[in-house]
């Protein structure tokens, strides 16, 4: 084959791929991950918003442990619950973190976690998914007590276009009030509109609060997404805890592109250490995982 034609045929192939990347891709994600809405989710109000808890498992007391670790998890469609539970437990950088925050939950798995892990939760679904025939949304378990809980509904981007939550949880930690967030943002959304959903949070966050935790699926796929995401925390007070975490999704309908969905920020706490686990067994996406300390240690 004439040298000139070979260049030509990698020229046109890499064409090709981003042409798939423009096009098909945000459609195939759409359409196989339910991204968007191709089926009939029923969204629940905040009327009527199922929620699910549980205070059986004995919370830490009167301990002043120097170290917290948070994880932030999509388990994709709750699917492989065995081998979620079983990385959690032996993973030397996810066993018995202090907090897990959880996306794209149902009943029966937050239930499981936290039955074989000693996790309280609690768990409120932003909509009855149409296959898996359950309700579907984020969850956070806690070693600590939880005291206050919320679900909060983002504003639609589209007219009756599936919801998406971010769940609220204070935490009593070595006697400190901590407010964490487990969130689960939409894909195709400007920017901009990623900010504007974001900043509503952070506005309502009460002044007295010192420590927090957002974290979760932000859906993330371009870099300016991710640019705009960190520029509106840090301009909050808040630092970006995994921002040494290279990529935490790729699939092959986007052609294995890597991206950065999975994210922890905090304000208040001073980080020690983050990571992601590298194993994709359990789900599509990578857990990632922040440790740090608070500064005033205090026991109840």
């Amino acid at each position: 084959m004439p040298k000139n034609l070979k260049k030509i045929m990698r020229v046109n192939r890499g064409r090709c791929k981003s042409l798939l990347r423009l096009f098909l891709i945000p459609f195939l994600c759409a359409w196989l991950t339910g991204c968007t809405n191709p089926f009939h989710f029923i969204n629940y109000s905040l009327s009527d918003t199922p929620r699910y808890s549980s205070t059986v498992n004995p919370p830490y007391k009167n301990l002043n442990r120097e170290k917290i670790k948070a994880v932030s998890y999509n388990i994709k469609h709750s699917a492989k619950i065995k081998e979620a539970v079983a990385l959690l437990k032996n993973n030397k950088d996810l066993a018995d973190a202090d907090i897990l925050l959880l996306q794209e939950m149902i009943p029966s798995a937050v239930e499981k976690i936290a039955t074989d892990l000693d996790y309280n939760y609690i768990f409120y679904p932003a909509v009855l998914h149409p296959i898996l025939e359950a309700n579907f949304g984020n969850a956070i378990l806690s070693k600590w007590p939880i005291t206050f809980d919320e679900n909060i509904i983002f504003p639609p981007i589209k007219e009756k276009s599936r919801h998406r939550v971010a769940v609220a949880a204070k935490l009593k930690i070595n006697g400190q009030n901590v407010l964490v967030y487990s969130l689960h943002m939409g894909v195709f959304m400007k920017p901009r509109q990623r900010s504007q959903q974001v900043q509503g949070i952070l506005d309502a966050i009460n002044e007295d609060i010192e420590y927090c935790i957002i974290a979760g699926d932000f859906n993330t796929i371009k870099k300016k997404d991710e640019d705009e995401i960190i520029k509106t925390f840090a301009q909050s007070g808040f630092e970006h805890a995994t921002s040494n975490v290279d990529w935490t999704y790729k699939h092959w309908y986007l052609m294995n592109y890597k991206s950065v969905f999975d994210h922890i920020f905090v304000r208040g706490p001073k980080i020690l250490r983050s990571g992601k686990v590298d194993d994709r067994t359990p789900s599509d996406h990578l857990p990632v995982w922040t440790e740090f300390s608070m500064r005033t240690q205090l026991t109840e």
